[in-house]
């Protein structure tokens, strides 16, 4: 069995300037290719076989990747429509080698907040422009796989403090979760007017990618006009890269074709361009490029986001392959650390022999194309799902963890303003209600950005409710408001001020608490307490004297699930017997259950004897032995009438019965045949009588 191991939230203190910092970094974690194998028949047993991972995906020959900056519309209105064959647009197209046709696709670089703070994406907000894509827009380009990507947080950052990088890095990527998917990964970065100050954070934050227009040697395709060979051995395709782009508004057919011309030579090149306006002659551009080397021509160019592409080249770069060739068969096996925070996990295949190809399977993945039957080379294109997701509420309950630990509010607003993205994104539940408490509950004097409006002005303090008539609640509120006022159904008038009340209400009464926090922010929340009648137990008989061999049955009554008498009995009814309690009086209690509501009803018992009886005392009669196994004796003093001997069971049936004549002093009884348990000697001589227990093993 795979053991994958989970992603681990560190929070980890920075000095930085002699000042802490509290950031929180995600472990990069790894599992294992998430495929088994490839078994691949030949007609006959090759004598030669070559498998090759392909320099780019769907074994393309070169690659181009577009991103429009600051959330431009024109991708969404134009570009997206052309490249999808909407609006009776023909569409662009490459293949996956294998006869599935895939759109060209690129990247929309957002900025989510003007510089007043407003969220210039949302389509009514005043702020929001018509040149720039609203969020239903952005959705639909995410849900088509286009590539989303974070050009920072406002449109002029502000990076005078770690904390305000991290900022943009983080809300980013929490407010974009909030408003698109809860399943969008931001891991490259496009550098906002060349402010590369960002770049140490990314670095840390495991950022896959930073693209901006190249200002030395360190950043990948510097000084060139084509890109970049992804075959250069000076890339490390599993830490950051720092990719240039180009940021040009022509000539991209020359480019296609320099780029075709490189991989003639068995360079595979990727080239990256940047724009803000869309150039009047892109898509013109565009569909000579998807004619030539697109689905019907050449059929050899990946246009594709920079994230499809980078984890592609990750991914390759991490697994092994590993090939055993038995007869007319062979299998290939993977092996590597792959990398769980990547959004794309792929790899395509070439295979190469000198025998036709018969079959091929995949083991592992259900996610695989492939080409090649009846021919000497194939083509296997594999993915598999990778990504070890962080939920929000793992995230909320990290920033929240942040924001409270900072020691000056203007600090802590950073990190809170992050966890209340993840918050607002979680189910309701006593937890998204306690980090919602503990995030409004900090001191917000100093802050720049205050809360989305009505974060801090609801709450939910209690589910509603049932109890049973007589019992008392205790209902509580939030704790730390500057006041509380309780009301209730039954009255206008305020019953409580404090952040708890106690109430036993006679009948369901909902309830009411308004909250002030130290802010002046009103919060308001009610609750039902539903109140269940229950029937009261009334013992039948009541009070009753029990006789000597009486027997009596009291009855509980109807509406009752359960019943739990002391004598041990659960029926409606128990009988009692006066041989069970032979002496003085008891209390026979009952307790009924409906629901979860309990009611509980007693009687006393006298155990009495007729007038002008007489007991023998105990120390005239002696029974031995007893305990017994039904041989026993018993004497007693001699006397001058008949003596009348009875022996019963614990339910006052008689077992043996028998009349001794006067003077005599015992009896000897032999009835090895009984049963073991609890039996009654009674002897009875004219106004006196004496019983006992005995114990039969």
């Amino acid at each position: 069995m795979k053991k994958y191991i989970k992603i681990l939230i560190l929070r980890i203190g920075i000095f930085v300037f002699m000042m802490p910092i509290s950031l929180t970094l995600i472990a990069q974690q790894t599992r294992p290719v998430g495929v088994d194998s490839v078994v691949v028949t030949f007609s006959r047993a090759p004598s030669q076989v070559n498998v090759l991972k392909a320099p780019l995906k769907y074994n393309k020959a070169f690659a181009i990747s577009f991103q429009e900056d600051d959330a431009m519309s024109p991708i969404f209105n134009d570009v997206y429509p052309a490249f999808e064959g909407k609006n009776n647009n023909h569409g662009m197209f490459y293949t996956n080698g294998c006869g599935t046709n895939i759109s060209f696709k690129m990247s929309s670089a957002i900025v989510i907040f003007a510089n007043n703070g407003q969220d210039q994406l949302n389509p009514i907000d005043p702020w929001h422009a018509k040149n720039i894509l609203n969020w239903d827009q952005l959705k639909t380009l995410y849900q088509s796989h286009w590539g989303i990507e974070n050009h920072g947080l406002f449109g002029r950052p502000d990076t005078s403090s770690l904390n305000l990088i991290d900022y943009a890095i983080y809300r980013t990527e929490s407010y974009a979760r909030k408003k698109l998917s809860d399943s969008i990964l931001f891991k490259t970065f496009v550098i906002p007017n060349g402010v590369t100050s960002f770049i140490g954070e990314l670095r840390r934050k495991r950022y896959h990618g930073v693209i901006d227009v190249g200002t030395g040697p360190q950043w990948i395709g510097y000084m060139s006009n084509n890109g970049f060979n992804v075959l250069s051995d000076t890339i490390n395709w599993l830490k950051l890269v720092k990719l240039s782009r180009a940021f040009t508004y022509s000539g991209f057919i020359p480019v296609a074709d320099s780029l075709y011309s490189e991989s003639k030579r068995g360079i595979h090149m990727w080239y990256l361009s940047g724009m803000h306006a869309l150039p009047n002659n892109f898509l013109g551009d565009l569909n000579q490029i998807y004619l030539t080397y697109g689905q019907p021509g050449l059929d050899n160019i990946l246009i594709a986001p920079d994230d499809e592409i980078l984890d592609y080249l990750a991914v390759k770069q991490a697994t092994r392959i590993h090939t055993i060739l038995i007869g007319n068969k062979l299998k290939i096996t993977f092996s590597g650390n792959i990398p769980t925070d990547r959004l794309y996990y792929a790899l395509t295949l070439n295979i190469r022999s000198n025998q036709s190809i018969s079959g091929i399977k995949v083991y592992g993945t259900d996610k695989y194309s492939s080409s090649g039957i009846g021919k000497d080379t194939a083509l296997v294109n594999l993915s598999w799902k990778g990504r070890e997701y962080i939920s929000a509420r793992v995230m909320a309950d990290s920033m929240a963890t942040l924001a409270i630990a900072h020691t000056v509010s203007s600090e802590s607003q950073w990190d809170a303003l992050v966890a209340m993205d993840y918050v607002q994104m979680m189910p309701d539940s006593p937890q998204k209600t306690a980090l919602t408490r503990k995030l409004c509950d900090l001191d917000q004097s100093g802050w720049v950005l205050p809360y989305d409006p009505g974060f801090c002005a609801s709450f939910h303090f209690q589910n509603d409710t049932t109890i049973c008539a007589g019992d008392c609640i205790t209902l509580r509120g939030p704790k730390g408001m500057a006041s509380y006022t309780w009301k209730s159904s039954l009255t206008n008038t305020r019953i409580g001020i404090l952040d708890s009340l106690s109430v036993s209400p006679q009948q369901s009464t909902k309830y009411f608490l308004t909250e002030v926090d130290k802010v002046g922010n009103v919060s308001k929340d009610s609750v039902q307490i539903n109140v269940k009648a229950v029937p009261e137990i009334k013992l039948h008989p009541a009070d009753t004297t029990l006789l000597i061999g009486g027997m009596v049955s009291f009855d509980a009554g109807a509406g009752f699930s359960n019943y739990y008498w002391t004598t041990g009995d659960t029926t409606r009814v128990v009988d009692i017997f006066y041989n069970d309690y032979p002496n003085g009086t008891d209390t026979i209690r009952v307790i009924g259950l409906t629901g979860f509501c309990v009611s509980v009803g007693s009687a006393v018992i006298h155990f009495g004897k007729p007038s002008g009886i007489v007991e023998f005392s105990n120390s005239d009669i002696r029974i031995f032995p007893n305990p017994n196994h039904g041989v026993f004796s018993i004497s007693w003093p001699a006397l001058s009438d008949k003596l009348l001997f009875n022996f019963t069971d614990a339910l006052g049936r008689v077992i043996v019965k028998k009349q001794i004549r006067s003077g005599a002093t015992g009896i000897n009884i032999s009835i090895p045949w009984l049963l073991p348990g609890l039996y009654f000697v009674q002897l009875k001589s004219g106004s006196r009588i004496w019983i006992n227990k005995i114990i039969i093993r």
